[in-house]
């Protein structure tokens, strides 16, 4: 039976980073909705550009112009609000990861033997 040919690659350098769980935790809460509100603001934002194009090309009754503006004036304030959210904990996510990455030392010359690799 022929045996599988195993090739293993050179990893010139690993850097290895002390998290505590407050900050995987802080991580975790800041970042779990980050692609969710970017995916409704844009959503939000589609509506109020369709509605205002739909209210500067179309003719409508004084009525539906009024429910139109109304539509893309909610809109607008749901867009701008998860705007100002998702900004606000991207900036969060990146401060605990930048605090994580300050703690970044002169690298120690430790190479892996068998009595010193936890697992």
């Amino acid at each position: 039976m022929d045996q599988p040919e195993i090739v293993v690659h050179n990893i010139p350098r690993i850097e290895v980073f002390q998290v505590a769980d407050h900050e995987l935790d802080r991580i975790e809460e800041y970042g779990k909705n980050l692609a969710n509100e970017f995916a409704a603001m844009l959503s939000f934002g589609s509506i109020c550009v369709t509605l205002l194009v739909s209210i500067a090309a179309g003719q409508f009754s004084g009525l539906a112009t009024g429910l139109f503006f109304s539509g893309a004036g909610v809109s607008a304030v749901a867009t701008l609000y998860l705007l100002v959210r998702w900004r606000r904990n991207r900036k969060r996510v990146a401060d605990v990861i930048g605090s994580i990455r300050d703690r970044r030392t002169d690298p120690q010359s430790n190479p892996p033997t068998p009595g010193n690799i936890l697992t």
